[in-house]
């Protein structure tokens, strides 16, 4: 996990606009994400896919193109993630996409209570 705490400074999501709008006028919480059922997105197979909400990161800067859509924004890992030591971390997902020089990893992130 340190590996990657280092190499990936930023988390970001892919919205199209019209979601993104949703989100800044949301009349609750405004501008703050909601989660959301986890989709099957990585391996099909996931045991996690339709059993928990939450929000869902890639890792690192997307750029200014992605098939998710036209809005793209970043969250520094350092930010969301204060103390690494404070959060329990569950590895869940790794797929391999064909063709795909990109690998997916899903990691929950939890705290206990």
């Amino acid at each position: 996990m340190l590996v990657f705490w280092k190499k990936a400074i930023v988390l970001s999501r892919v919205e199209p606009k019209e979601d993104y709008d949703k989100i800044l006028n949301n009349d609750k919480h405004p501008g703050i994400e909601q989660p959301y059922i986890k989709n099957s997105n990585g391996h099909s197979w996931s045991l996690i896919n339709g059993q928990i909400h939450g929000l869902f990161m890639s890792a690192g800067s997307v750029g200014s193109s992605s098939p998710f859509g036209d809005v793209c924004y970043e969250y520094k890992i350092k930010d969301l993630l204060k103390n690494i030591f404070d959060y329990h971390l569950y590895f869940a997902d790794f797929y391999c996409p064909k063709n795909s020089p990109n690998h997916k990893l899903t990691l929950v992130r939890f705290t206990m209570h």
